[in-house]
């Protein structure tokens, strides 16, 4: 592209002295020096060849674009630059770096429409801006406009499907609803052997250590010791219907079980490098709906399933000791299922899928108040994200990896196990030791270390 040679010393390049004061080596300065200055002279030959693709003045009306939360940031809303850019709107200044945009999809309602004051609303924000929601209610329409900056703006990136699904209600797909919202976290169930171990879970996906219960020991054990009076007087529960009992039914669960346990792909290594199952639950934004905590709870155990080695043994034992089967016990104490048997996050081949199928079962499920659907559209980008980033392995069990150690054993000879997955032992561990110690001292790291 420049048509010039840098030259890379494998002496200087992997060299001990980059961790000491550079100071006093004027070679590895020279180094980083030119390793710069080539990063600028290739950003500069290229911003000619291909100029960034940004929205300019000369824009033209109609196109489409995205309005920005802050630069850089997330999508408010989209919408496309309006046909006329007179010299003022609603008491705002059209500028040279400034445009006027018609808005038809909100993202982000309680974003600032940061050019848009007035000062007698006693609902603005903080900045003394109102809202995209107060503007959409001041224009009494589902198309409304507003003056933002040029660096707010960029082009929108979707396809045409996506577009229209967001600015056409006609196009929006069928909405799911139920008198039974508990139901949902069980339809179709059967396809997705895995997915009915929803029932015990508990109301936030953060939780996987603490997830089931707010009882202590001795709560525990009367517990435990009233199953156990129940499972020596009564014949166990039949749970299965006419066509789960059926040879065919039957045999289908066991096919299907069989490639869920022991899928194709078992033994591949997508990436080594993983996103943390913790992290990529909160990367969906879900607003305050009657369905979130449902579609949490299924969405974790559709992702994190139950070893099925170790759920057969502990359901045996179940069946024997309290009369019941995994999936009753499951519903009735679901700490005890949790301390006794791992969880573990399946090939591509069987999560993508499994993700895919819990999103069409709650997207478009409706709140009972509110009436809107579980998903807005930030929330199905951040989805679709969280189901690519299962597509590449990247939230995927690595073979050999420990994941769970050994806690004990049980009254009835069941192993109990202590889970060790994600990063919430370290930051509720020595990274809160750090911030209250660094707080009382009024602090950074990087002061206190100098």
């Amino acid at each position: 592209m420049l048509g010039a040679y840098l030259s890379k010393d494998a002496a200087i390049r992997k060299n001990e002295d980059w961790e000491t004061d550079l100071t006093q080596r004027p070679d590895l300065l020279n180094y980083a020096a030119l390793d710069i200055f080539a990063s600028r002279c290739i950003f500069e030959r290229i911003s000619e060849v291909a100029p960034l693709d940004l929205v300019e003045r000369s824009t033209p009306a109609g196109t489409r674009i995205a309005l920005l939360v802050h630069e850089g940031g997330d999508v408010a809303a989209y919408g496309k630059i309006s046909a006329s850019q007179p010299a003022t709107f609603s008491g705002v200044r059209i500028t040279q770096t400034r445009l006027l945009v018609d808005i038809d999809a909100v993202v982000r309602p309680s974003a600032a429409a940061i050019l848009h004051l007035e000062s007698s609303s006693p609902t603005r924000t903080k900045s003394g801006a109102l809202t995209l929601a107060q503007l959409q209610l001041q224009s009494g329409d589902r198309t409304f406009q507003l003056v933002s900056p040029l660096a707010l703006l960029e082009f929108d990136r979707r396809s045409v499907s996506e577009i229209e699904h967001s600015t056409d209600p006609a196009l929006i797909p069928p909405t799911i609803t139920t008198s039974n919202p508990a139901a949902l976290a069980h339809a179709d169930s059967d396809l997705l052997p895995g997915g009915d171990d929803s029932a015990g879970a508990d109301d936030e996906p953060d939780q996987f250590e603490e997830e089931f219960n707010s009882e202590d020991a001795s709560e525990s054990a009367a517990r435990l010791q009233m199953f156990e009076a129940y499972g020596q007087s009564g014949d166990l529960e039949d749970e299965l219907d006419e066509f789960d009992s059926s040879p065919l039914g039957v045999g289908l669960r066991e096919i299907l079980r069989k490639l869920v346990d022991n899928p194709a792909d078992l033994e591949s290594v997508y990436t080594r490098i993983k996103k943390d199952i913790f992290h990529a639950f909160h990367m969906i934004p879900i607003p305050a709906h009657g369905l979130r905590a449902i579609f949490f709870r299924t969405l974790r155990d559709h992702i994190m399933r139950w070893d099925p080695i170790l759920r057969q043994i502990v359901d045996e034992t179940c069946r024997r000791v309290f009369n019941v089967t995994f999936d009753v016990m499951l519903i009735r104490d679901p700490r005890w299922i949790q301390e006794r048997v791992p969880r573990y996050v399946p090939p591509p081949s069987v999560l993508v899928p499994a993700i895919q199928h819990v999103y069409n079962v709650f997207a478009n499920a409706l709140d009972a108040e509110s009436g809107l659907p579980l998903f807005n559209i930030l929330a199905q980008e951040k989805a679709d994200a969280v189901l690519e980033l299962a597509r590449e392995g990247y939230l995927s069990d690595l073979e050999g990896v420990v994941l769970y150690e050994k806690a004990g054993v049980d009254e009835y000879g069941l192993q109990k196990w202590k889970c060790l997955r994600g990063t919430n032992k370290l930051e509720g561990g020595p990274h809160g030791d750090i911030y209250r110690k660094f707080g009382a001292l009024h602090g950074r790291v990087s002061r206190l270390l100098i």
